[in-house]
Protein backbone atom coordinates (compact mmCIF):
# COMPACT_ATOMS: atom_id res chain seq x y z
CA UNK A 1 0.00 0.00 0.00
CA UNK A 2 1.18 3.48 -0.81
CA UNK A 3 0.73 6.22 1.76
CA UNK A 4 1.28 9.83 0.84
CA UNK A 5 2.80 11.91 3.61
CA UNK A 6 2.16 15.64 3.52
CA UNK A 7 5.12 17.78 4.46
CA UNK A 8 4.57 21.38 5.48
CA UNK A 9 7.19 24.00 4.87
CA UNK A 10 9.28 25.30 7.71
CA UNK A 11 7.34 28.08 9.46
CA UNK A 12 8.81 31.57 9.70
CA UNK A 13 7.26 34.08 12.11
CA UNK A 14 7.88 37.79 11.55
CA UNK A 15 7.89 40.37 14.32
CA UNK A 16 9.13 43.93 14.80
CA UNK A 17 9.27 45.49 18.26
CA UNK A 18 9.04 43.65 21.60
CA UNK A 19 7.88 46.25 24.11
CA UNK A 20 7.89 46.06 27.89
CA UNK A 21 4.18 46.95 27.90
CA UNK A 22 1.40 48.43 25.75
CA UNK A 23 2.11 51.83 27.31
CA UNK A 24 5.29 51.92 25.20
CA UNK A 25 3.31 51.45 21.98
CA UNK A 26 3.20 54.05 19.27
CA UNK A 27 0.75 54.69 16.45
CA UNK A 28 1.32 51.52 14.43
CA UNK A 29 0.64 48.04 15.75
CA UNK A 30 3.94 46.46 14.74
CA UNK A 31 4.80 45.19 18.20
CA UNK A 32 4.16 42.51 20.76
CA UNK A 33 4.53 43.05 24.46
CA UNK A 34 7.11 41.20 26.51
CA UNK A 35 4.29 39.14 28.03
CA UNK A 36 2.89 38.26 24.59
CA UNK A 37 6.34 37.35 23.26
CA UNK A 38 6.99 35.13 26.25
CA UNK A 39 3.64 33.41 25.67
CA UNK A 40 4.57 32.84 21.99
CA UNK A 41 7.91 31.32 23.02
CA UNK A 42 6.20 29.06 25.58
CA UNK A 43 3.79 27.82 22.90
CA UNK A 44 6.64 27.23 20.45
CA UNK A 45 8.51 25.26 23.12
CA UNK A 46 5.37 23.31 24.11
CA UNK A 47 4.77 22.41 20.45
CA UNK A 48 8.31 20.98 20.42
CA UNK A 49 9.69 23.36 17.81
CA UNK A 50 13.39 24.15 17.64
CA UNK A 51 14.24 27.72 16.64
CA UNK A 52 17.02 28.00 14.10
CA UNK A 53 18.61 30.69 11.95
CA UNK A 54 18.92 30.72 8.17
CA UNK A 55 22.61 29.93 8.54
CA UNK A 56 21.68 26.81 10.51
CA UNK A 57 19.02 25.92 7.91
CA UNK A 58 21.73 26.22 5.28
CA UNK A 59 23.88 23.76 7.26
CA UNK A 60 20.95 21.40 7.90
CA UNK A 61 20.08 21.46 4.20
CA UNK A 62 16.67 21.68 2.60
CA UNK A 63 16.45 17.89 2.31
CA UNK A 64 16.66 17.61 6.11
CA UNK A 65 14.43 20.54 7.06
CA UNK A 66 11.73 18.11 8.21
CA UNK A 67 14.00 15.92 10.36
CA UNK A 68 12.89 17.98 13.38
CA UNK A 69 10.20 20.59 13.95
CA UNK A 70 12.18 23.69 13.02
CA UNK A 71 10.89 27.26 13.10
CA UNK A 72 12.56 30.61 12.34
CA UNK A 73 11.71 33.78 14.27
CA UNK A 74 12.49 37.04 12.46
CA UNK A 75 12.44 40.63 13.71
CA UNK A 76 12.42 43.50 11.21
CA UNK A 77 14.36 46.75 11.60
CA UNK A 78 16.66 46.00 14.56
CA UNK A 79 14.99 47.94 17.32
CA UNK A 80 16.87 48.47 20.60
CA UNK A 81 14.25 46.33 22.40
CA UNK A 82 15.51 43.32 20.43
CA UNK A 83 18.52 43.55 22.75
CA UNK A 84 16.92 44.73 25.99
CA UNK A 85 13.66 42.74 25.93
CA UNK A 86 13.95 39.96 23.32
CA UNK A 87 17.43 38.63 24.09
CA UNK A 88 16.67 37.80 27.75
CA UNK A 89 13.58 35.88 26.62
CA UNK A 90 15.57 33.97 24.00
CA UNK A 91 18.11 33.10 26.69
CA UNK A 92 15.38 32.01 29.11
CA UNK A 93 13.82 29.63 26.56
CA UNK A 94 17.07 28.65 24.81
CA UNK A 95 15.94 29.99 21.44
CA UNK A 96 17.38 31.88 18.48
CA UNK A 97 16.19 34.57 16.06
CA UNK A 98 17.10 36.52 12.93
CA UNK A 99 17.08 40.32 13.04
CA UNK A 100 16.77 42.24 9.77
CA UNK A 101 18.87 45.29 10.54
CA UNK A 102 18.36 48.76 9.10
CA UNK A 103 22.08 49.35 8.84
CA UNK A 104 22.45 53.13 8.82
CA UNK A 105 19.63 54.57 10.93
CA UNK A 106 19.74 55.34 14.62
CA UNK A 107 15.92 55.45 14.89
CA UNK A 108 12.80 54.68 12.84
CA UNK A 109 13.09 57.80 10.70
CA UNK A 110 11.03 56.20 7.89
CA UNK A 111 7.82 56.32 9.90
CA UNK A 112 8.61 58.71 12.79
CA UNK A 113 9.03 61.53 10.28
CA UNK A 114 5.94 60.58 8.28
CA UNK A 115 3.86 63.75 8.13
CA UNK A 116 0.51 62.00 7.59
CA UNK A 117 0.65 59.47 10.41
CA UNK A 118 3.91 59.88 12.36
CA UNK A 119 5.07 57.03 14.58
CA UNK A 120 6.69 57.38 17.97
CA UNK A 121 10.48 57.50 17.80
CA UNK A 122 12.13 54.11 18.54
CA UNK A 123 15.88 53.67 18.68
CA UNK A 124 17.72 51.15 16.50
CA UNK A 125 20.42 48.88 17.92
CA UNK A 126 23.79 50.55 18.42
CA UNK A 127 27.15 49.00 17.58
CA UNK A 128 27.79 47.67 21.09
CA UNK A 129 24.36 45.98 21.22
CA UNK A 130 24.91 44.41 17.80
CA UNK A 131 28.23 42.95 18.98
CA UNK A 132 26.65 41.62 22.19
CA UNK A 133 23.76 40.07 20.26
CA UNK A 134 26.23 38.33 17.94
CA UNK A 135 28.31 37.12 20.90
CA UNK A 136 25.17 35.65 22.49
CA UNK A 137 25.10 33.01 19.75
CA UNK A 138 21.32 33.46 19.58
CA UNK A 139 21.09 36.07 16.83
CA UNK A 140 21.78 36.11 13.12
CA UNK A 141 21.49 39.41 11.26
CA UNK A 142 20.08 39.87 7.77
CA UNK A 143 19.97 42.87 5.45
CA UNK A 144 17.08 45.36 5.44
CA UNK A 145 18.55 48.41 3.59
CA UNK A 146 20.40 51.36 5.08
CA UNK A 147 17.38 53.51 5.93
CA UNK A 148 14.25 51.37 5.38
CA UNK A 149 13.69 52.73 1.88
CA UNK A 150 10.58 51.82 -0.15
CA UNK A 151 12.34 49.80 -2.85
CA UNK A 152 9.30 49.85 -5.14
CA UNK A 153 9.83 53.60 -5.64
CA UNK A 154 13.52 53.38 -6.55
CA UNK A 155 14.95 53.10 -10.06
CA UNK A 156 17.30 50.19 -10.81
CA UNK A 157 20.55 52.19 -10.73
CA UNK A 158 19.67 53.81 -7.39
CA UNK A 159 18.49 50.44 -6.04
CA UNK A 160 21.89 48.92 -6.83
CA UNK A 161 23.64 51.81 -5.02
CA UNK A 162 21.38 51.38 -1.97
CA UNK A 163 22.02 47.64 -1.77
CA UNK A 164 25.79 48.05 -2.20
CA UNK A 165 25.82 50.70 0.56
CA UNK A 166 23.71 48.46 2.82
CA UNK A 167 26.12 45.56 2.29
CA UNK A 168 29.07 47.81 3.19
CA UNK A 169 27.35 49.17 6.33
CA UNK A 170 26.17 45.68 7.32
CA UNK A 171 29.70 44.24 7.07
CA UNK A 172 31.11 47.12 9.12
CA UNK A 173 28.54 46.63 11.87
CA UNK A 174 28.47 42.82 12.03
CA UNK A 175 31.74 41.70 10.46
CA UNK A 176 29.69 39.37 8.26
CA UNK A 177 27.98 39.18 4.89
CA UNK A 178 24.20 38.79 5.22
CA UNK A 179 22.87 35.42 4.17
CA UNK A 180 19.32 36.75 3.78
CA UNK A 181 17.61 40.06 3.02
CA UNK A 182 14.09 41.24 3.94
CA UNK A 183 12.41 43.89 1.83
CA UNK A 184 11.36 46.84 3.99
Amino acid sequence: AFVEVTKYELPILMYHKVLESKEDAGVHGTYVTKLQMEHHLKVIKKMDYETITFEELNSIGLNHRFDKKYIILTFDDGYKDNYSVLLPLLEKYNMKAVIYLVSKSSFNKWDAENMINPEKKYEILNQNEIVLLLKSGRIEFGGHTTEHIDLLKVEDKKLEEILVEDLKEFKEKTGKTPLTFAYP
